[in-house]
């Protein structure tokens, strides 16, 4: 790792821990589009930004059970400063593990404080010790969702973040999606 990652890395703990600072940026979303998977498609992602404020609505419909035994989910994350669409690769993420512990992980402690069941969505609450497992197979629809960053670091870089997410059945691709999300200063 370069010596500014390093930097970066500890400037951004610090703030995040020791300053308790508060958020001085604001998300977007701006883009969500599906991976089909290599051979089969078992999680597949129909949504679209609507209205002025991007809210992302639609359904993710899983074909299967996703479960610890045969699943796993990766997620990447990149940056473009510029918002240029160059990005490079950032070293946050969730490397690729068992669905259920990503779940516990990335998406109970990240996505789901945004979700509010029957209200917004229909998926089923996902706990960040015990939780669901597996994740049952079905349609799940999403309305008007902005991401709710209260659980997001207090410092992020600005411009674009692509987040690809995917997930895996016995190692092989099942489809996933790519998310790009607007990050901009919050206004004063």
């Amino acid at each position: 790792m370069k010596l500014p990652t390093i930097v970066i890395l500890a400037t951004i703990l610090y703030l995040n821990l020791v300053k308790g600072e508060t958020k001085s940026y604001i998300v977007t979303n701006d883009k969500l589009d599906n991976i089909e998977g290599e051979e089969e498609s078992l999680i597949l992602f129909d949504v679209q930004m609507v209205k002025r404020e991007r809210y992302i609505n639609g359904t993710v419909t899983l074909l299967e059970d996703f479960d610890d035994e045969q699943f796993e989910l990766m997620v990447e994350m990149f940056t473009s400063p510029n918002s240029d669409g160059n990005y490079q690769q950032m070293a946050f993420g969730v490397p690729k593990i068992r669905w259920c512990e990503g779940m516990h992980k990335f998406y109970a402690k990240f996505i789901q404080p945004t979700m509010v069941f029957e209200e917004n969505t229909n998926l089923p609450h996902v706990d960040e010790e015990e939780g669901l497992c597996p994740l049952p197979k079905g349609e799940y629809w999403v309305r008007e969702i902005l991401l709710d960053t209260e659980p997001w670091p207090t410092q992020f870089p600005r411009g674009l973040l692509k987040l690809i997410i995917t997930a895996y059945k016995n190692d092989l691709l099942v489809g996933g999606a790519i998310v790009i999300l607007k990050i901009e200063d919050r206004p004063t």
